[in-house]
C-alpha cells in the first residue's frame, strides 16, 4: 500500500512539475520562462524588450519570429523585434524609447504559471514598466496586464498598447463602433511617395468588408494600416490550421485616446507575411509616484477555417461567447 501511495504521489509531483513555471531555452535565446498547461504554452522572453515569445495551442503557434534573429539577446542588433511585444505611447512625441522596446528585462516567476517581467528605467523618461503574464490552469487564457510607474518628479500624460506581430496568411477581424467618429467606420494609413497619408474615407475593397460591427480583412489591404474606434475590445486571427487567436480588452469610451485619429484598435501588415493586432489603452495622467494600467486576455482555440476566406459572424460571436466565459 506504501508503495502504492509512493507512487502516485511521484506521479502527481511530475504532473505538477511539468506544468509549473520554468526556466527555458527557446530559439537559442536562455532565461526565457515558459508557463505550461495540459494543451496550452506561453513563452515569456526578457532578453529582448519584455514580450512573448510563443503563445501555442496542441503546438500551434500564431506569433511571428524571424528566426535570422535565433540566439541573438542583443536588441540593438536587431532593427525590428518580433512576436508578442508591447509598448507606450505617445511615439511620436517622447524621446527614443528602444531600452524598454530592445532593452535586457528582468524575469521574476511569481506563481505556478504566472512570470513578471520589470525594465530598467531610461532616466529621458523615468518610466518604470511591469508586465505580469498568468496563463489559466486549464484553459488558453492568458492575462497580459501593463502598469506604468511614474519614477520622476513631473506630471506625465501616457497610454499602454500592443504590438503583436502574428503569423500572415490568415483573416483579421476587429471590432467597430456603430457611432463611430469615422464616416464609414474605420481610417487608414498609406505609404505614398516616402510619405505616410491617413486616409479617412478609405476605398472600397473586396477583401476588406464590414458585416454586424466587425471589420474583416481576408487578405492584405491596400492600406498599410486600419484603425477602428470600437468600444468593444476584440482582435482575431483565424488561420488555416483550424486555430483562432483572440484578444478581449476593455474600451473606455469616457476617456481619450491617443494617435492622430484616436483609435482603440488596429491591425497593420507586411504584405502577407506578418500582421500587426494592436489593442490601445486611454492616455491617462501619471502623476510623480502614480502607476496606470491596461490588461487584455488572450485566448486560442480550435476554429474551422472558411474556405471562402468569410468567416459566419453569428458562429464566430458565438465562440468569442464561448471562449471569453469559460475558456478552452
Amino acid at each position: 500500500m506504501c508503495r502504492i501511495f509512493l507512487f502516485f504521489a511521484l506521479l502527481s509531483f511530475a504532473e505538477f512539475n511539468a506544468f509549473s513555471a520554468k526556466e527555458v531555452t527557446v530559439y537559442g535565446l536562455p532565461g526565457c520562462i515558459e508557463l505550461k498547461n495540459e494543451k496550452n504554452r506561453v513563452v515569456v522572453d526578457p532578453n529582448i524588450g519584455g514580450r512573448i515569445l510563443v503563445y501555442e495551442y496542441k503546438g500551434r503557434d500564431v506569433l511571428y519570429f524571424n528566426h535570422a534573429h535565433d540566439g541573438i539577446t542583443d536588441g540593438s542588433k536587431i532593427k525590428r523585434i518580433d512576436a508578442g511585444r508591447f509598448d507606450f505611447g505617445p511615439v511620436k512625441t517622447i524621446p527614443s524609447h528602444n531600452m524598454y522596446l530592445k532593452g535586457r528585462w528582468e524575469a521574476e516567476i511569481t506563481g505556478e504559471r504566472s512570470v513578471r517581467l520589470t525594465s530598467r528605467i531610461d532616466p529621458r523618461h523615468n518610466i518604470l514598466l511591469v508586465r505580469d503574464f498568468t496563463l489559466d490552469d486549464k484553459t488558453s487564457k492568458l492575462t497580459c496586464r501593463q502598469t506604468l510607474i511614474n519614477k520622476g518628479e513631473i506630471p506625465l500624460r501616457r497610454y499602454l498598447w500592443s504590438r503583436t506581430f502574428v503569423k500572415g496568411g490568415g483573416v483579421y477581424i476587429m471590432s467597430m463602433n456603430e457611432s463611430s467618429r469615422y464616416k464609414k467606420g474605420y481610417v487608414a494609413f498609406v505609404d505614398r511617395d516616402d510619405v505616410t497619408l491617413m486616409d479617412y474615407m478609405p476605398r472600397e475593397e473586396p477583401d476588406v468588408t464590414i458585416e454586424d460591427g466587425f471589420l474583416i480583412m481576408s487578405a492584405p489591404s491596400v492600406y498599410k494600416r486600419i484603425m477602428t474606434d470600437g468600444e468593444i475590445g476584440i482582435l482575431a486571427a483565424l488561420y488555416d490550421n483550424n486555430i483562432m487567436f483572440l484578444k478581449k480588452y476593455q474600451v473606455y469610451p469616457e476617456k481619450k485616446y491617443g494617435g492622430i485619429s484616436c483609435f482603440t484598435t488596429a491591425v497593420w501588415h507586411l504584405k502577407d507575411e506578418i500582421y500587426e493586432i494592436e489593442p490601445m489603452g486611454p492616455v491617462e495622467n501619471v502623476a510623480p509616484g502614480d502607476s496606470i494600467s491596461f490588461t487584455e486576455m488572450w485566448y486560442l482555440a480550435g476554429y474551422p477555417f472558411p474556405e471562402d476566406r468569410k468567416p459566419d459572424v453569428d458562429g464566430l460571436k458565438q465562440k468569442i461567447e464561448t471562449l471569453t466565459g469559460v475558456g478552452e
